[in-house]
């Protein structure tokens, strides 16, 4: 039974139910505290500079001088002996009132323990040792939905505590009944169950901390990591189930993300960001959120490898091997994967070229190899003038496009996911052959630190770059499939542009209902949590470990809802294929075979081995174990 239902059972039994306040009916949005006092010396330095250097530890050792000999103090009490100069007393006191109620929220299950209480007609009291005015707790209180109550029952405006006992005596004296039928529910083991049980109340305690969230460990140290995932455990029960792992994994990567380029943007006086798609969508949207003032200009821009590699094929100087080097290749293609890199596409003509050179169209072909390089190379030499007519007509229109969007300024900001800046190159490229003089800064959620080009065009990396995170590169490089899916935008990839200028799009290759759903879950939740902590903290800096921690742990230690939910997803490259190869109903026992060939197949193996095996192992390190071709015939497994 677990403690809702406990509890649920002996309210039942009282007719007077007493709650705590703090950490029983309302959570604070900060780790700890007296986190409040640097939220508010954070303000203060900002405002007033150095007269509010180290006003949190002043702040608390004026509570403690203040409660010297004295059974409960008030914030007035507080104020009065704090080292602070008087003139910033009133503006410290009022700020740090501001911050508590603007940092509570319900705890939710004793939201429902309360509204439990409402229907049953009980008798609801409630106390709290605190300091802060009976106004300011009754307002705090209607925030977070509790609204109803027969008495509240302040330390500060009784001159009486918890702590000692004197407040429930009080109570008991108040409401003229014996202490066994009153039921007290709170989460501090002395003053509100050592001390109450003392004196005959029946006790319910709580933990402190209740962890709502899946995939983050409550450990974070910093200020602003700390207030951001105590957000989200406080209010991850109040959003739908099925936005849940967005909101706790997702969100915070993009809210990081969008804070740091936000700010870099500022720094760098760029005032107009084009977020390229498909990936950039999402980014887009969660920058909005944050860019609230609209001091910086965004925009949506179509973009594709393949829209931009192509039409660098009009220019009379580039040569095979200029095409070889700015495009990112796979490390097999077949020939018709070559012919559409080079904007042939139509079966017809690939038919036909296939067979004027004998090349068959699903030969593979290693790109940089020898081999390569005598076939490819001979029939893109041969074939040059049609190459380069096919690409002047994707050239213009693609310019069009740029014209009509708005590109060029002269500085603009690129936004991808990342990793390596091949568009932006092209890109580049393109606005250098074409006299274009618009100055390009592309910003990324990561750049391979070691497989980029960022001595030829200007590239940042939020969690990674060179010489910098090159651990988190090895993290996020572990799920590198499973984070393009979730930025991935509900339209297909960009193919080229009409002769208007307007986009031409391939089909989208998600087409499983269940599949889409769960992509935009998933993202919805990550803008909701961008949106709700954006209007309560504003622009905070996040690291980018602790933004990628949640997604790295979803992914790489998944449950068995989310391998069904992201197994079934399609991943788009040289050919479509599922994340989680094969069946799911079949015995490992009885079809070894098939077991190893859907494993091998699979692009997101701790999915496919949750799958299989559903039990609790440590799936990451099996796959890194199973990855050697030696250890399939005796692995073991082990938790």
């Amino acid at each position: 039974m677990n403690f809702e239902k406990k509890l649920i059972s002996l309210v039942e039994k009282y007719d007077y139910i007493s709650f705590d306040i703090f950490d029983t009916l309302l959570k604070r949005n900060v780790k700890q505290p007296a986190d409040i006092f640097k939220l508010v010396e954070k303000d203060g330095k900002h405002q007033f500079g150095e007269e509010f250097n180290s006003f949190a530890t002043k702040r608390v050792l004026a509570e403690h001088e203040a409660r010297t000999g004295k059974e409960e103090v008030s914030l007035d009490d507080i104020y009065n002996v704090i080292s602070l100069d008087s003139q910033y007393k009133k503006w410290a006191k009022v700020k740090e009132i501001a911050y508590e109620e603007k940092m509570c929220s319900p705890n939710v299950p004793l939201l429902r323990i309360y509204n439990e209480c409402l229907k049953q007609g009980k008798h609801i009291e409630i106390i709290s040792d605190m300091y802060l005015p009976l106004l300011i707790i009754k307002r705090m209180l209607n925030n977070i939905g509790i609204t109803e109550w027969d008495n509240l029952f302040l330390s500060n405006n009784l001159n009486k505590t918890k702590r000692t006992g004197s407040i429930f005596k009080y109570v008991i004296r108040y409401l003229n009944i014996s202490p066994n039928q009153i039921l007290h529910i709170g989460d501090n083991p002395t003053s509100d169950y050592k001390v109450p049980k003392s004196l005959g109340i029946r006790p319910f305690h709580i933990a402190t901390v209740m962890k709502n969230v899946s995939y983050h460990k409550m450990d974070t140290s910093s200020l602003n990591e700390g207030a951001l995932l105590s957000y989200i455990n406080n209010n991850i029960l109040t959003i739908p189930q099925n936005f849940r792992s967005g909101y706790e994994n997702f969100g915070p990567l993009l809210y990081g993300f969008s804070t740091w380029l936000y700010s870099n943007l500022q720094k760098n006086k760029i005032n107009d960001v084009f977020f390229l798609s498909r990936d950039g969508l999402i980014i887009k949207k969660a920058f909005d959120l944050v860019n609230n003032n609209r001091t910086i200009s965004s925009h949506y821009l179509y973009s594709s490898r393949r829209a931009l590699q192509v039409p660098m094929l009009a220019f009379s100087n580039f040569q095979y091997d200029d095409f070889i080097n700015h495009v990112h290749w796979p490390p097999k293609v077949t020939f018709r994967y070559f012919l559409k890199s080079l904007g042939i596409e139509d079966e017809k003509e690939q038919a036909y070229f296939s067979e004027k050179y004998s090349i068959m169209l699903g030969q593979d072909f290693t790109i940089k190899s020898t081999e390569a390089k005598s076939v490819l190379g001979n029939f893109f030499n041969k074939e040059r003038s049609y190459i380069k007519t096919k690409a002047k007509s994707e050239l213009n229109n693609l310019v069009l496009y740029w014209k009509n969007s708005g590109l060029f300024k002269d500085r603009i900001a690129l936004v991808d996911i990342g990793w390596h800046g091949n568009m932006q190159l092209n890109l580049s490229d393109i606005f250098s052959r074409e006299n274009i003089s618009t100055d390009v800064k592309g910003y990324y959620i990561g750049v391979d630190p070691f497989k980029n080009h960022n001595d030829i065009i200007s590239m940042s990396g939020y969690c990674f770059e060179p010489n910098k995170d090159l651990s988190l590169f090895k993290r996020e490089s572990e799920i590198n499939i499973m984070v393009e899916q979730a930025f991935m935008a509900k339209h297909g990839s960009l193919k080229c542009f009409d002769d208007q200028g307007r986009p031409v799009l391939y089909d989208f290759e998600q087409t499983d209902i269940k599949s889409i759903s769960v992509l935009d879950d998933y993202q919805r939740g990550a803008l909701t949590l961008v949106e709700n902590f954006f209007n309560l903290y504003g622009r905070v800096r996040v690291s980018a470990s602790f933004a990628l921690s949640g997604i790295i742990r979803q992914f790489l230690s998944p449950t068995i809802q989310t391998a069904y939910e992201w197994g079934g997803i399609v991943f788009k490259d040289i050919n479509e294929s599922r994340l989680v190869h094969g069946e799911y109903n079949y015995s490992l026992i009885m079809h070894p075979l098939k077991f190893i060939h859907d494993y091998q197949r699979s692009m997101w193996r701790e999915g496919y081995l949750k799958i299989h095996l559903k039990h609790n192992y440590n799936y990451y390190f099996l796959t890194k174990l199973l990855k050697k071709p030696s250890n399939w015939g005796y692995c073991t497994l082990s938790s």
